[in-house]
């Protein structure tokens, strides 16, 4: 990962969200079973998609394997584990947590997918029992699924299929487990032509943020108070990307305020930014962005991916596909400096969901997922790192 960078903030013609044609389309498309709610066509009753339910050893032994082996180095917190096959996708899958501040269960893992047939998905992992069977979300997107974790919601937002519209959904948690059933989707106002991004609150509050580029490859954010499924307006901040930008909160040590991270891809580059905003304490009012935007090292061809979690006082990670489509992570420290990038092993064609470094019943370790590079095959990998 190595190259040199510059700014990102070029000219463009400013965007401005619109409210119009506000009506109740879920993100489905094709002819499906409908039930007619507000103008609502959702899925009814459909069979788990071979892509997500079928272990075929053959998929195994004909699809070249491309993922590399990591040998831990000694004084790790936790047993390295090999990549996991979990199923089939066509883009990039995300991950997100709960970290119970007492535990246990120590960690609660969720993963979202996209079905071959654009259907949503998702699956669980409590401590370090297995995966759950793929669960199966009304609706459909031909983007990359976001999903963000607290204790009492599991939210969901994505595109539309065959359209730029933005929804937003999601299933009640007790204690960070599903609990209940979908909420069914709401449609946000504003236009994307890609994913979107999802971060928590630092604090174990129950804000999210949400990061997205706009049809002009403008970048925006807005925030939402998941108590009250409250949302601000949509907000600008300098610069253009031609991916999805990632978006992370981060408390900062020896300072009352909070950052708001993005990490974005250059548009029509392979350069790497990073900004900030301040998070003021009359938040949510009060986000300023702080100056300009700071190039990191290293090149990708795809859009970036923070934890959507950490909380105060730790690091938070960024992932990254290289040029060669290898998989790399880094870290900003409670201080605001940067690590210098690692990789886990592993190849992909798409941008790798990623946890924070987090402690179950075991040791401290990430969870990475991915598209293998070449393939439709999706895996997941729990990667030590010291405690």
């Amino acid at each position: 990962m190595s190259g040199s960078a510059s700014d990102p903030s070029q000219t463009g013609t400013t965007y401005v969200h619109s409210e119009r044609d506000i009506r109740a389309y879920p993100p489905v498309s094709g002819s499906k079973r409908s039930s007619l709610v507000l103008v609502v066509e959702m899925s009814l009753g459909r069979e788990a998609h071979e892509g997500f339910g079928r272990t075929i050893l053959l998929i195994l032994l004909l699809t070249s394997f491309s993922f590399s082996c990591f040998i831990p180095s000694p004084n790790v917190g936790a047993p390295e584990q090999p990549w996991t096959w979990l199923g089939l996708t066509p883009d990039a899958p995300a991950v997100t947590e709960y970290n119970p501040p007492s535990g246990p269960p120590y960690l609660i893992v969720y993963l979202a997918a996209r079905g071959m047939d654009n259907s949503i998905w998702y699956r669980s992992k409590v401590d370090t029992g297995d995966w759950s069977d793929w669960i199966q979300v009304p609706g459909f997107t031909d983007a990359r699924v976001a999903i963000c974790a607290f204790v009492h919601k599991l939210c969901f937002v994505c595109k539309q299929v065959g359209v730029n519209r933005i929804w937003y959904g999601y299933y009640p948690c007790s204690g960070g487990l599903v609990s209940g059933s979908f909420s069914g989707w709401t449609l946000l106002d504003g236009f994307t032509p890609g994913a979107v991004s999802l971060a928590r609150d630092t604090d174990y509050s129950t804000y999210m943020y949400m990061a997205a580029r706009g049809m002009d490859d403008s970048i925006w954010y807005r925030w939402m108070n998941t108590d009250s499924n409250a949302w601000s307006g949509w907000a600008k901040i300098p610069g253009y990307t031609d991916v999805s930008p990632a978006i992370g909160h981060l408390a900062i040590t020896g300072s009352p305020y909070r950052r708001l991270y993005f990490v974005c891809k250059q548009k029509a580059s392979n350069n790497i930014w990073f900004g900030y905003l301040t998070i003021y304490p009359d938040f949510p009012f009060a986000c300023v962005w702080e100056g300009e935007w700071a190039p990191l090292s290293g090149l990708t061809p795809d859009a970036l991916t923070f934890a959507t979690f950490s909380p105060a006082g730790s690091t938070k990670n960024l992932a990254a596909r290289g040029m060669d489509n290898l998989i790399w992570y880094r870290y900003i420290f409670p201080d605001g400096t940067w690590s210098n990038w690692k990789s886990p092993g592993g190849y992909t064609s798409s941008p790798v969901g990623i946890t924070n470094c987090l402690f179950d019943s075991v040791g401290y370790g990430i969870w990475f997922v991915a598209r293998q590079a070449g393939t439709n095959n999706l895996w997941a990998k729990w990667h030590s790192c010291a405690a």
